[in-house]
């Protein structure tokens, strides 16, 4: 806020800032919880459920513990006793609302109410020594997923990014982005884009130049604020289009992921074909 107040909207979705169930349930669950130890390993109960990817219901039945974040349902980790579904918000048994009973997924948040290893330690240590020594498929489809595109493009993303992103279709930079303080406001991949005239969310049509933006979903409320600022401040000819939900996002990460993806895809994916920060539109078991 200007004048140094502390309250910052922006941190908050605006499908959630503008839907009344998320606002009185979540502000039921502050109230309640207003003198409550914050543990680090905490999820709220309240106002979950908003915003879902089309993975969401294969991973809960494979006992995938979900935490929010910007109102996505973003996996956390895996329960080997099976499915925690985040249940309908109870208000802790206020208002006339019987508590849940035997609600797995709250239980699994009581047994991580420490400030030590929680609980479930070794079964997260399990998944990372699984990714780095073998392979292992994550759903980030919460993701931020931006199109920066237009004749003065090319200028806008020069102006927002630290990096270098003046570079050919194909390509993907890793960069930073930075308010006028200097400050970071976001670490995020650029992917230079060819312009064409078919518009599809996974190839807009455009004209000029054109960037996708790949950034973290527990900011993309704040960079799409940020950059279309910018946008408007500089006056620079290009538009900023916003696919987050539209696009879902999978990341296949360990030193078998090339030749777990080679088997599904229809392009050469060896080093010499496919090298580090590249990027291309390939086919999955025969769709795009």
């Amino acid at each position: 806020m200007p004048g140094g107040g502390n309250l910052f909207v922006r941190r908050f979705h605006h499908s959630l800032t503008g839907n009344n169930r998320w606002l009185r349930e979540r502000s039921h669950e502050s109230y309640a919880k207003n003198y409550s130890v914050v543990f680090p390993y905490d999820e709220p109960l309240a106002g979950r459920n908003m915003r879902t990817d089309p993975l969401h219901e294969e991973l809960l039945q494979q006992g995938c513990v979900f935490q929010e974040r910007h109102g996505w349902e973003r996996p956390g980790w895996f329960n080997p006793r099976g499915k925690a579904q985040v249940l309908d918000y109870d208000y802790y048994g206020a208002y006339g609302h019987k508590p849940h009973e035997d609600y797995a997924y709250n239980q699994l948040l009581s047994d991580e109410y420490t400030f030590d290893f929680p609980a479930h330690h070794k079964v997260i240590r399990n998944e990372c020594l699984t990714c780095r020594n073998a392979v292992a498929v994550f759903d980030m489809s919460y993701f931020g997923k931006f199109y920066l595109v237009g004749p003065e493009a090319g200028k806008a993303a020069n102006w927002l990014f630290t990096a270098d992103v003046s570079k050919p279709p194909g390509t993907t930079v890793y960069t930073c982005m930075l308010n006028d303080r200097g400050g970071v406001e976001s670490d995020l991949t650029v992917s230079p884009i060819a312009p064409g005239s078919h518009d599809s969310a996974l190839s807009p049509a455009f004209e000029g130049d054109g960037y996708y933006l790949a950034i973290g979903g527990a900011v993309a409320q704040q960079n799409w604020s940020h950059i279309t600022k910018t946008l408007q401040d500089k006056k620079f000819q290009c538009r900023l289009i916003d696919q987050s939900e539209e696009l879902g996002m999978i990341s296949i990460q360990g030193p078998s992921s090339r030749s777990v993806l080679q088997e599904v895809l229809d392009s050469d994916l060896s080093n010499e074909a496919f090298p580090f920060s590249t990027h291309k539109l390939v086919k999955a078991a025969d769709c795009m």
